[in-house]
């Protein structure tokens, strides 16, 4: 028994000093990133950043881009740049050092993934659930003052190198012939431009992101009722849909790796 007892209590104590000695261990938000296939998820200060290590390419699901739309149509961010210069929100990006060091040891186990979430006039959630080479984000906003608002919109950010297209060849990015002609000879998909429109309207659920700088096709996919555009101008892929809730809105687009267009094309 005196045995038991010992063994329990240097375990304890192995236990604390442990904990005591990783309690001064910086925490960064790249080592709480989860793999997605041959890419990372990720909170950061300014919301939820997908990419893969060593580049400068994140795309983000931010609050500072996110929308609502009212009653005479008129579209405005979560976060407006008034809130951002004023404090009005705050995130809890910046938690206790225990927290952190606890969100670690889960992620060591796999017993957590990347999440988000901040405090002002709206108060806006990013969930996330990773599964191999595909993750799943839920945003949630809860907000009372709500009765002129119809329409809600996450955003994902893009850069002007990418190749945006659909399941027809249909290309939503900016690229010149040049550009196009090689696309085709690398990646075997003959695309062609859907439209010259600053803000065009993708009539799928599916669309495929590649990135010549970057290894592998992102394949997004948005849910029944939801409807993609394309905002050339901010280099955006909005994601809206109407609202039906009363106080909490939810909206979910899922984002899947595949290793070559063809596959993920075979996905669909």
């Amino acid at each position: 028994m005196k045995k038991i007892i010992y063994s329990v209590f240097f375990l304890s104590v192995f236990i604390i000093l442990c904990f005591i000695s990783l309690y001064g261990v910086i925490v960064s938000p790249l080592e709480l990133s989860y793999s997605v296939g041959g890419y990372q998820i990720a909170a950061f200060e300014r919301g939820l950043a997908f990419y893969q290590p060593n580049t400068r390419y994140f795309y983000t699901f931010s609050p500072f881009n996110d929308y609502i739309v009212d009653v005479d149509g008129k579209r405005m961010p979560l976060y407006s740049k008034d809130d951002v210069k004023l404090g009005k929100y705050k995130s809890d990006l910046d938690k206790p050092q225990w927290e952190k060091i606890v969100s670690v040891i889960l992620k060591y186990f796999n017993l957590s993934s990347p999440e988000i979430s901040y405090q002002g006039e709206k108060n806006v959630d990013y969930i996330t659930t990773v599964d191999g080479n595909k993750v799943i984000v839920d945003r949630y906003i809860w907000w009372k003052n709500n009765n002129s608002i119809v329409n809600t919109g996450t955003t994902l950010t893009y850069y002007p190198g990418d190749f945006i297209f659909d399941a027809g060849g249909n290309l939503y990015t900016y690229q010149s012939e040049k550009e196009i002609e090689s696309f085709k000879k690398i990646y075997g998909v003959d695309l062609r431009y859907e439209t010259t429109d600053l803000r065009v309207n993708v009539p799928t659920q599916f669309l495929f992101i590649i990135n010549p700088q970057l290894s592998g096709v992102i394949k997004l996919s948005v849910n029944d009722g939801q409807m993609i555009w394309i905002d050339r101008n901010s280099r955006l892929i909005d994601i809206e849909q109407t609202i039906k809730e009363v106080e909490k809105y939810k909206s979910s687009v899922t984002l899947e790796i595949f290793d070559t267009p063809q596959k993920a094309l075979k996905s669909i």
